[in-house]
């Protein structure tokens, strides 16, 4: 089925670029063509598509170019004829052609894709699977080296508090030999 065809004229290489803009924003269309006709700076804007998509586009087009002053003209042919399309879209009956080529290439990429990522994912889980692998192999070397550390903390712990309970009864000795030693003192005076 053919696509309608809308074209708009307005004043300016920018305006044209700025309402091909819009209508792109505002419909399903396709931007076929911005074309200079050779007088006055006035460029063609010609789109694609269906025939409400094509309607609504040009029509928010016309009041963008009518805001800024630089509105000619605008048309909407539905379906237009075979000679239209071979004179002014040289190039669209081919692009339809292509079109569902590339549809098909859209497919086959798609499925390309989505089989890499599957070899990802493979890939993925069985170097996952690995690591744990060796994770449990290392597991019972970790377990007992952590079990070592531990008996050797609770070992330093237990020198460390001896050594201060040796040095206390050290210090009380002393304090005591020199309290005894001081009332010998006291008594001999």
């Amino acid at each position: 089925m053919k696509q309608a065809l809308g074209m708009i004229e307005v004043r300016g290489l920018s305006t044209g670029i700025l309402i091909a803009d819009t209508m792109a924003k505002t419909a399903n269309i396709q931007i076929y063509d911005i074309e200079n006709t050779k007088g006055l700076g006035y460029m063609t804007v010609k789109v694609v598509g269906d025939v409400g998509a094509v309607n609504s586009a040009i029509s928010a087009a016309k009041q963008e170019a009518i805001e800024y002053g630089k509105y000619i003209s605008s048309t909407v042919i539905p379906r237009p004829n075979d000679f239209i399309y071979d004179t002014f879209l040289k190039d669209i009956s081919s692009y339809e052609k292509t079109k569902d080529d590339r549809e098909k290439e859209d497919v086959k990429s798609v499925e390309i894709i989505e089989e890499k990522t599957e070899e990802i994912t493979v890939k993925e889980e069985t170097a996952k699977k690995e690591e744990l692998k060796t994770e449990k192999k290392d597991a019972p070397d970790t377990i007992i080296k952590e079990e070592i550390i531990e008996e050797k903390i609770e070992d330093n712990v237990e020198e460390v508090i001896v050594k201060e309970i040796s040095e206390d009864k050290e210090e009380h000795t002393k304090s005591n030999l020199k309290n005894t030693n001081s009332k010998k003192n006291k008594k001999k005076k």
